[in-house]
């Protein structure tokens, strides 16, 4: 094996370790000096894009997580054989409905904040631009679209003024909704959108998740759940972030500070036993 520089581990530590905030620990085996000329380097050419990975990767994840959830309840719902009282199943629906609505307010209004913020650091990329013209066509909708207003005004702070604790009024929330979903839907689709006796679902299901039941007669009745294009999108940004520009490291999502301790003892062997390392 080629030998691991300690600029590669210093590298590797600061962006795998990433929300540890492995500074010191670094600062301590390599020494002020060491430490400090390839902390400059990750912070000019690194930290903006890995800030950037992890915040798409928070609301993919939440975004996953929401519709995922909602595509299968509402599959379970439509091939059960449920019998509602009067009322019940309308509630039920509109219960479901503003779990998803809800998560997109907030998980939209993040990714377009983030989006906005960090722009600068791939726009002329030419490595990354390819990859990031649906996204950015996307957030360019939601930054046109009332779904900050909507987000601030229902879900987040509900008032226009809050000195006086005015709340917001936009009239009918389900209106206001459906007019930021047609908002966020693009040109071809927004016709179909309108037509659609169901938005809530169709804007998922185009989006964000479908749902598709199987039947074969060796296993049976199952049930399926695919990606679509927001979250492809998402996710294919993503991995080509980590491959161009942090040297195909995954930065952890959630860690123990155990195992930057495990990462300390041994720095070499724990990198070479990361598969996606750059060696």
């Amino acid at each position: 094996m080629p030998p691991i520089s300690d600029a590669d581990v210093i590298i590797y530590c600061l962006i795998k370790f990433y929300i540890n905030k492995p500074e010191q620990q670094l600062m301590d085996r390599f020494g002020s000096d060491k430490f400090s000329e390839n902390h400059l380097n990750f912070e000019a050419k690194i930290k903006p894009f890995l800030n950037l990975k992890i915040g798409l990767d928070r609301i993919y994840d939440s975004l996953t997580n929401t519709s995922r959830a909602y595509v299968l309840f509402r599959n379970a719902i439509a091939k059960s054989d449920v019998q509602y009282k009067q009322n019940d199943e309308r509630k039920v629906f509109m219960s479901i409905n503003n779990m998803l609505v809800n998560s997109l307010m907030i998980e939209f209004s993040k990714f377009n904040e983030l989006i906005n913020k960090t722009k600068r650091y791939f726009i002329k990329d030419v490595e990354l631009r390819s990859y990031f013209l649906n996204l950015d066509n996307f957030n360019n909708r939601i930054s046109n679209s009332q779904l900050r207003r909507i987000r601030n005004g229902w879900f987040a702070h509900p008032f226009e003024d809050e000195t006086n604790l005015t709340v917001f009024r936009e009239g009918s929330f389900q209106n206001s909704i459906f007019k930021v979903l047609e908002e966020l839907t693009s040109p071809e689709s927004k016709n179909d959108f309108n037509k659609s006796k169901d938005r809530v679902l169709f804007f998922c299901e185009k989006y964000l998740f479908s749902c598709k039941n199987n039947w074969t007669a060796k296993n049976g009745f199952t049930i399926s759940t695919k990606p679509q294009e927001i979250l492809i999108d998402m996710n294919k940004f993503s991995s080509e972030l980590k491959k161009l520009r942090l040297y195909n490291i995954e930065p952890f999502f959630s860690v123990d500070d155990k195992e930057l301790y495990i990462f300390m003892e041994d720095p070499a062997h724990y990198i070479y036993n990361d598969p996606h390392f750059k060696k």
